[in-house]
């Protein structure tokens, strides 16, 4: 691709991600495009951008039967392929390093699941994708007679090593996923499925041949075993049948096999029809367990028994532990590691041993830091902030200081207004009525208002909508484009405005007058959501006018944010993205976009990082305190919010006053670290941020 050529919407992210989501998804089925392509159901949170694709002319309906979707034009196609292009480039240096440190025989069993052509069951060279059901793509009608690989998904390191690898690619928008539907009255949807773009796939098998890794992966041994396992399979073993079908090396193997199950009764002699003898399994779980140790497991030894290509700090591309950043100098990164093992070694106990912070290991993965200023909370967040690198596991911070801008911990900053947007009145959650009373709660929260002026805000808000012609009433309308949030603020200039003024609207108007300046929310939500999932984030406050301004900023953020996280699906086990958030106690309320994180954020891969010098300022405590498995107390120069901590680092009353003593005369980077209702706190000194900076560069 030329640097002349133009990518399409470079300005309009969410246009582009939209457009490229109905470009890949579109083959959810190998016939999509001669159906519905993609449902409009899986393209909820891109309704306003579809509606504006389908008028430039980038996508067009698709009607079948009672489904409406979308495929993408010959225009909208050709637009789609150069972000893609681009996408591919700007990730190939991050996409080879993933792929170096997976075992090679993983690389080529791989090929049946991104490539899948030598399966026929591609359309127009577009692939069959694989859901989280692998059992209804085992039957012979799908894959002929050879019988599929894919079976191995049924183990979990295998189905995990793959669950990774396409997490990320999602992450990346190189995959999509989609649900799947049946052609049953009604259109009935089905397994939601990974869908490889074109380009992806175009780079995987430009991969496989530079690595040498095409051709056939199982030795003949190993295939013939892979069969047998297969032919042993189902709840009846027909002894005739077996013998014509087994491979000739394992007669021996496989008569043993069923003896011994006879012995142990796992297999009986049927006597239901004399004239067609065969085996009953009577034990069906303890049958299948034996025939995968003997049949499946040489298989799986096989396929995870290498190390990878090449380690992630030796690359073939000689990147020599560069992460390249397009447009900065290369960042000086340790090797990568997998989401799954993510852990951080904060620093070390009184016997020099090294205390970590594994957050997958406890039912939430949150951790609350206390401490006065200068005591060390901010270079403690760093420090996680830059190990959680080594796993891609980037950060949103919400940044109140400007100080988490250093491309060593995140590659974006954003600074509200300046071609970073939100809309409030964006329907993330269903119909006008929920953002409604949301939008309200959060600015009475923030602004201080009394009752009546929530009141009109809400009264302002519907005003809005209805004016745009969306009604609670009617979910067809929910889908038209939202009105600016600049809407609200006409409705109450109307009311002040008018002969005899509305006092309570001039008052309101004098406390919100702040917010309505703001460029931030002056259009519609434009924010980069990829790029933070990708590259991390923070988003700069310092400058903001108003207390107030900046915490409305950060609430409307967070609320987008929330709804982002939860679109990309649940994820099992890992850790996708890290919250971070200063000055904690002003933000973590009931009904808050940071209750959400802390209640629901580890099923979609969530963990946040919640800092503040008080403690005792939460408005619920039990949400602070409960729902973080980790405490960090450093010096607190407040009596109140020492014993605060102390409470919630030891159980009962018992030590807590001798606790709270310490906590107030730790020395700057020193501080008491303790699980959830742990009995013993544990005395630590933090390895800063800026000592590991030192220790990650190369030397001189």
């Amino acid at each position: 691709m030329t640097q002349q050529q133009v990518i399409p919407y470079m300005d309009e992210p969410l246009l582009a991600e939209a457009l490229v989501y109905v470009y890949i998804a579109q083959f959810v089925r190998p016939d999509g495009p001669n159906r519905a392509g993609v449902l409009k159901g899986d393209c909820q949170r891109y309704l306003s951008q579809i509606k504006e694709l389908l008028s430039e002319g980038d996508i067009q309906d698709a009607i079948w039967r009672d489904l409406r979707g979308f495929v993408t034009t010959a225009t909208g196609t050709q637009r789609a392929q150069r972000i893609m292009q681009d996408r591919v480039l700007t990730h190939s240096n991050r996409l080879g390093m993933e792929l170096d440190a997976i075992p090679p025989r993983f690389i080529q069993y791989l090929q049946d699941i991104i490539l899948a052509d030598e399966l026929g069951l591609s359309d127009q060279g577009r692939p069959v994708q694989i859901g989280k059901d692998i059992g209804r793509y085992e039957t012979s009608v799908l894959l002929g007679e050879r019988p599929s690989y894919w079976c191995l998904l049924s183990n979990r390191e295998v189905r995990d090593m793959r669950d990774r690898l396409f997490q990320m690619l999602t992450t990346l928008k190189l995959m999509v996923k989609a649900y799947s539907y049946v052609s049953t009255r009604g259109g009935e949807t089905r397994d939601c499925l990974y869908v490889p773009s074109p380009e992806l796939q175009s780079f995987f098998r430009d991969y496989v041949a530079k690595a040498e890794l095409a051709g056939c992966l199982w030795p003949e041994v190993l295939e013939e075993m892979h069969s047998v396992f297969h032919i042993l399979d189902g709840s009846t073993v027909n002894r005739e049948e077996l013998d014509r079908k087994t491979p000739v090396r394992y007669l021996e193997s496989v008569n043993e096999f069923i003896n011994e199950c006879l012995t142990r009764q796992v297999l009986i002699e049927s006597t239901h029809d004399p004239a067609y003898p065969y085996l009953a399994v009577s034990d069906i779980q303890l049958y299948n367990k034996e025939r995968a140790a003997r049949y499946q497991k040489p298989l799986l030894d096989f396929l995870l028994g290498q190390s990878p290509i090449k380690s992630a700090a030796n690359r073939v591309r000689g990147v020599d532990t560069k992460l390249l950043v397009p447009g900065k100098e290369a960042v000086s990164l340790k090797p990568r590691e997998s989401s799954q093992l993510f852990k951080v070694m904060l620093g070390t106990d009184e016997n020099n041993s090294p205390v970590y912070w594994e957050p997958l290991t406890v039912p939430n993965p949150h951790i609350l830091i206390v401490g006065s200023p200068g005591t060390g909370k901010t270079q403690t967040a760093k420090s996680i902030i830059f190990e959680a690198v080594r796993y891609s596991i980037h950060s949103f911070v919400i940044d109140f200081a400007n100080e988490y801008g250093d491309p060593h911990l995140v590659e974006l900053v954003l600074k509200p207004g300046d071609a970073v947007t939100v809309n409030p009145l964006d329907l993330l959650e269903g119909g006008p009525t929920d953002v409604v009373f949301r939008v309200s709660g959060i600015l009475k929260k923030i602004f201080h208002l009394g009752d009546q002026q929530e009141g009109l805000v809400r009264n302002a808000v519907k005003n809005a909508y209805t004016s745009a012609g969306i009604t609670e009433d009617d979910p067809k309308t929910w889908s038209k484009t939202v009105p600016p949030f600049s809407r609200v603020k006409d409705y109450m200039d109307e009311l002040a405005a008018k002969i005899r003024p509305d006092v309570i609207a001039q008052r309101t108007l004098t406390r919100l007058e702040p917010l309505f300046d703001l460029k931030v929310f002056s259009a519609s939500t434009q924010v980069m959501f990829d790029q933070i999932m990708n590259q991390g984030a923070t988003i700069y406050l310092r400058d903001l006018p108003t207390e107030e301004t900046k915490l409305a900023v950060a609430e409307f953020f967070l609320r987008w944010l929330w709804h982002r996280v939860i679109a990309e699906g649940e994820i099992r086990n890992q850790l996708r993205l890290l919250i971070v958030m200063d000055e904690a106690h002003k933000l973590a309320y009931d009904n808050s976009p940071v209750a959400d994180f802390l209640r629901q954020g580890r099923k979609y891969g969530a963990a946040v990082i919640l800092s503040t010098q008080q403690p005792d300022d939460f408005q619920s405590k039990e949400l602070a305190f409960q729902n973080t498995a980790f405490h960090m107390a450093f010096g607190c120069n407040s009596e109140k919010h020492a014993q605060a901590m102390a409470k919630q680092i030891v159980i009962g009353k018992r030590d807590q006053t001798r606790v709270a003593q310490v906590i107030r005369k730790l020395k700057p980077f020193e501080a008491l670290v303790a699980g959830q209702a742990s009995e013993n706190a544990e005395r630590l000194r933090v390895q800063p941020y800026h000592e590991r900076i030192q220790l990650s560069e190369p030397s001189p």
